[in-house]
């Protein structure tokens, strides 16, 4: 029998987006997914708590997000929104089966692959658009 090894993924600098409200929702989202190693591993009844937690927390980063590259013009938001569907589809995935697998080897690495799956996003998606943030803000940073 193998053991799957958790992977709690550490916050860095290295995935900050530079907008405070993004990062931090980003840390979170990162520490909502660690939180489901110890759900299976100490087989803590606040699983399906924290799921829904998820979720609801994933839809109101979008939103966030999605309104912050609005007000900032971004031009791929339309891509960008095509990642978040399959990013809440991902999601919805793993709350769907996470609990219902009979292993916790299985669902550690269901864990782990969502947790590879958020920080892919972070790093391949939303550091697209991380200049035009950054330059957009400072643009109108004085404008009343």
């Amino acid at each position: 029998m193998t053991t799957t090894t958790t992977n709690k993924v550490i916050w860095s600098d290295l995935i900050k987006i530079g907008n405070s409200d993004i990062d931090g929702q980003h840390k979170l989202l990162v520490e909502l997914i660690n939180s489901f190693y110890d759900v299976v591993i100490n087989k803590l009844p606040t699983g399906q708590k924290k799921m829904e937690e998820l979720e609801h927390y994933v839809q109101y980063h979008i939103q966030c997000e999605e309104g912050i590259l609005l007000k900032a013009k971004y031009p791929d938001l339309a891509d960008h929104q095509i990642s978040h569907t399959e990013l809440t589809s991902v999601v919805s995935d793993v709350v769907n089966r996470l609990l219902y697998l009979p292993v916790v080897d299985e669902q550690i690495e269901l864990i782990n692959s969502l947790q590879n799956f958020w920080i892919n996003h972070i790093k391949d998606q939303d550091m697209q658009f991380k200049t035009h943030l950054s330059n957009s803000f400072e643009k109108n940073k004085y404008v009343a």
